[in-house]
């Protein structure tokens, strides 16, 4: 089963930009029938898909939007979904890209699906096991 994890940022980020950032990294936008957008990465039997969100601060309650202001000094304006495939090797690869796009927003964090939020530098302790478990390293 996959499951999705978010990217949180309290910069406001505009569809446009994301998908530019998607660009300068070498990935390609696919546009679905629907109308909407992805991006896919993939590394073997491994894929991941973003989607961007926007502005889904009404989605968090109001002990999550307190915790994400009080610990990280963030207040969700710009969101995107990573929908982790469920093939060996979709975990990791979600990580690093996790790990990415936290390198290139300042002030932004990763829901991991658990309960748990991750900025960059506490992203840096953790790796991601064979079992596609994120730990301490």
């Amino acid at each position: 089963m996959s499951k999705t994890m978010q990217f949180i940022t309290n910069e406001v980020v505009s569809q446009d930009e994301f998908f530019e950032w998607v660009l300068f990294k070498g990935k390609e936008i696919q546009e679905l029938s629907s109308g909407y957008k992805q991006v896919l990465f993939m590394k073997n039997e491994a894929v991941v898909w973003l989607y961007y969100r926007g502005d889904n601060k009404d989605e968090y309650d109001s002990d999550e939007l307190s915790f994400l202001k009080n610990k990280y000094n963030i207040i969700p304006n710009t969101s995107i979904a990573i929908d982790v495939g469920n093939k060996q090797g979709s975990e990791e690869l979600a990580f690093n890209i996790c790990f990415e796009i936290l390198s290139s927003f300042k002030y932004s964090v990763v829901d991991d699906s658990y309960g748990n939020f991750y900025n960059f530098s506490e992203m840096s302790l953790l790796e991601c096991n064979l079992d596609g478990n994120w730990k301490t390293r």
